[in-house]
């Protein structure tokens, strides 16, 4: 079952009545008392455009790719890796990838990647915005203001220019099999879902209201 992001934009009176009630969120697309407000889903390409967008997360896609195989080595081993050996295994499986030990947490968030994923500190999440599976993301006016100008700030071709299925299988991008997608899958979805999302950060920072991210 794939894990979908949920984008949401409202104003101060209407985020007050969803921390009151979370399970409202699921109304706002319909519910008078929501009016000018919007709920909004890109289903799983989320995680494919936070890739396409950001080297960050492109950088921890690699790392947790290199983990993976070194668990698998771990446990074919038939032994117990002690820390320092496991280190070495998950290095030489990054070398495999083309890349080299790194502190990826220690990289600064992207706009792209703050935008598309919801990231923030615990600081910034909303304890009372938790729909199962943790508390939202809450962004205040101010902020999704500077979202939406680096949102607009991106290119069509910024998307071309990291698209790319061999790395995409090589590394399972969003859990997809790319061998079998065409390369139309770009522009026919995947270009469409970022302008999706770019014009709801637009709208959100026009009006002035808060947006939160959630995930089901």
């Amino acid at each position: 079952m794939s894990i979908i992001a949920y984008y949401v934009h409202v104003d101060g009176a209407q985020l007050q009545a969803v921390r009151e009630q979370p399970a409202l969120v699921w109304n706002i697309n319909s519910d008078p008392k929501f009016a000018k407000a919007a709920l909004f889903d890109i289903d799983k390409d989320y995680d494919v455009l936070a890739w396409l967008l950001s080297e960050k997360k492109r950088k921890e896609q690699v790392r947790q790719v290199a983990n993976y195989q070194a668990i698998r080595r771990d446990i074919a081993s038939g032994k117990s890796l002690d820390k320092a050996e496991f280190d070495r295994v998950e290095a030489e499986e990054l070398e495999r990838l083309g890349a080299k030990p790194e502190d990826t947490d220690a990289l600064p968030t992207d706009a792209a990647l703050e935008a598309i994923e919801g990231r923030g500190t615990p600081s910034q999440r909303d304890p009372k915005l938790n729909l199962g599976m943790g508390a939202a993301r809450l962004f205040k006016p101010e902020e999704v203001k500077k979202l939406s100008a680096a949102l607009n700030r991106v290119r069509d071709a910024d998307l071309r220019r990291t698209f790319d299925r061999k790395t995409m299988a090589k590394l399972d991008v969003g859990g997809i099999g790319w061998l079998q997608e065409p390369d139309s899958v770009l522009d026919e979805f995947l270009i469409p879902a970022f302008h999706r999302l770019r014009a709801f950060y637009a709208d959100a920072a026009k009006r002035g209201h808060y947006v939160f991210v959630v995930y089901q």
